[in-house]
């Protein structure tokens, strides 16, 4: 085969990219055992008919060509409109770019602000992705434990306590432009196989991930 790239063989170094088990039970489950999955989140039921109807509606309706790269323009301002709603923090159109799924946003995301020779934190427990995502971009990350004993909490030697409601770090000054956020509607709509995300940020940063976009996906379907 052609010889491999150091790249691409750096985002999984050990050969095991944590999955493993995960396979083996979807395998197994495929061929007919009673296995519950456990290792990945997703419904025990399929996505609403209102969605997919409308998906087949789109469909008939000729949506068959290239899209915007950073996302068709009614879509953008639906989840502008819907990252406004969870944070309040008003959100336009233009600082959002549509992705396949949350693991796409996250792979741009590193992408766009990590180097080689990089370090990042990030909090455990974490998505099982995470690793390999931070290797891809040639960076390394220190894991910041959070065991189920203290409740899931980092520890600390010093505490600062308030009884306000959380806020976006978008909403805090200097924040907003320092800030991406990554959206998924896996979850929330039951579309964990439709691979629809979003990933909020300044604009111009916005701009730099759709020139990554040009490069990878070229956009997203039409009909979703």
């Amino acid at each position: 085969m052609p010889t491999p790239s150091k790249r691409i063989t750096a985002i999984v170094p050990s050969g095991k990219d944590g999955w493993e088990v995960h396979s083996a039970a979807w395998a197994r489950q495929q061929a007919g055992e009673d296995i519950i999955m456990l290792s990945v989140g997703d419904h025990d039921f399929d996505t609403p008919s209102e969605t997919i109807e409308a998906c087949v509606n789109a469909v008939r309706g000729s949506n068959h060509h290239y899209t915007p790269l950073p996302g068709l323009p009614r879509l953008r301002k639906a989840m502008a409109a819907a990252s406004t709603a969870c944070t309040g923090i008003e959100t336009e159109p233009g600082e959002i770019i549509a992705t396949q799924g949350g693991q796409a946003a996250l792979y741009a995301a590193v992408q766009t602000v990590l180097d080689p020779g990089d370090h990042a934190i990030v909090v455990a427990p974490y998505y099982a992705t995470y690793p390999n995502t931070f290797s891809a971009a040639g960076a390394t990350f220190t894991v910041v434990e959070t065991p189920a004993e203290d409740g899931f909490q980092p520890r600390a030697d010093y505490w600062t306590l308030g009884g306000g409601e959380h806020i976006s770090p978008r909403s805090m000054p200097g924040m907003a432009e320092r800030t991406l956020v990554i959206n998924s509607m896996s979850k929330s709509h039951g579309m964990t196989g439709w691979r629809m995300g979003w990933l909020t940020g300044p604009t111009e940063m916005i701009r730099l991930l759709t020139d990554l976009n040009l490069v990878t996906t070229y956009g997203l379907p039409a009909f979703i």
